[in-house]
This record gives C-alpha cells, sequence and structure tokens, in this order.
C-alpha cells in the first residue's frame, strides 16, 4: 500500500503501511522526532521470508518465515522494545560454512532490554541443536546461552568426517565472555589425503 509520511512539529510520521511480496506481508509504523531528546514510537508486524536473504547475499542458500509483532518507544539511545520473534522453518547454508541449519524453529520474547528464547530446535548436519537462554542489550550487552548437539556431522576440515555430541554454555559479556562445555566425538574418519 502507498507509504504516507508526515513531517510536523519536528516530527516524521509514518502512518501504517504494509509491504508485501512473495510470502512476505509486513506492516510498518513510526513517528521519529528530528530532536534525538524527545520520544520515538515505531511498530512491526508480520512476516518476512527468509529468502530475501538472498536479496544481500546471493550466494547463500536460505528459506523460511521470521514472524513479526515487535514494539519501540522512548528515547534513541535507549528505547523500549518488546515483543516476539518466531521463526517458522528456516534453512541457512552460509557458502563455504561446515554447516548450514535446517528446520529450524525458534520463538525469542524481547522485554525490557533482554531477549529470552522460548524455543530454539533445528537439524544441523544431519543432528538436531537445541538451544535455551538469554541475552540482555540495556543496559549493557550480557549473556547466557545453552547449546546441546546431537548426533551433528562435520565434514571439516576437508577429508575429515566427525559425528559430534555436545554441551556448550556462553556466558558474560563482549569484553569478557566465558565458552565452557563438552563436545564428544562419536565418530571420525579421515580420507587417504
Amino acid at each position: 500500500s502507498p507509504i504516507h509520511a508526515v513531517y510536523l512539529g519536528g516530527v516524521v510520521t509514518v502512518e501504517k503501511c504494509e509491504l508485501k511480496g512473495t510470502s512476505t506481508d509486513l506492516q510498518v509504523e513510526a513517528s521519529i522526532p528530528l530532536d534525538r531528546a524527545r520520544s520515538f514510537r515505531a511498530s512491526a508486524t508480520g512476516n518476512i521470508d527468509l529468502h530475501l536473504i538472498q536479496l544481500l547475499y546471493p550466494e547463500w542458500d536460505s528459506a523460511g518465515q521470521v514472524r513479526l509483532d515487535v514494539a519501540a518507544e522512548g528515547a534513541l539511545a535507549q528505547p523500549s522494545v518488546h515483543g516476539t520473534v518466531r521463526v517458522i522453518d528456516a534453512v541457512v547454508q552460509p557458502p563455504r560454512a561446515p554447516l548450514g541449519a535446517q528446520k529450524l524453529n525458534a520463538e525469542f520474547a524481547i522485554h525490557n532490554g533482554r531477549i529470552d528464547i522460548q524455543s530454539f530446535t533445528g537439524e544441523v548436519g544431519g543432528g538436531t541443536l537445541s538451544a535455551q537462554g538469554f541475552a540482555t542489550f540495556q543496559p549493557a550487552v550480557q549473556f547466557n546461552l545453552r547449546l546441546s548437539a546431537k548426533e551433528v556431522r562435520l565434514r571439516y576440515p576437508v577429508g575429515t568426517r566427525a559425528v559430534l555430541d555436545g554441551n556448550l554454555l556462553l556466558t558474560g559479556s563482549r569484553d569478557s565472555a566465558l565458552l565452557s562445555g563438552r563436545v564428544v566425538i562419536d565418530r571420525v574418519s579421515l580420507t587417504r589425503d
């Protein structure tokens, strides 16, 4: 639908508009002051086709959906963001990466500067992957994330095949993070080269 923007009293208001395409239907609205000291508000709801990743990165393989219901308001420097983001049957395979993800389904809740993983499962290298935990982005970036993998096949480096199970925990901040846990190599094979 048409995008209408109104400028009045130092505030740019984008009236509710709809962006539509193949498997994508997104409604967006916002009110943004040009004076950074004043409060803004914005919201986005709808579906985004992950195939759009290929517009930015043509060599990637991607599919699936992201469902948004997110709103933000307050000061631009520290907005209050809340809502949910759902990933549905996603496929993401970067080129030359040893692993890609398939059948990725996840739900994230955003509230008071924190993102909680409500659910996160997928297939990686023919095995299963799950995650739990949270990350904060206000007042500072901190995280507590647990990743579990079962029967993941890894073909890296070239000529090596391994089947892995693992439980990893990543905690801390951008400046001081700790990765701990255990990775078990169930099977490994090497080519003559």
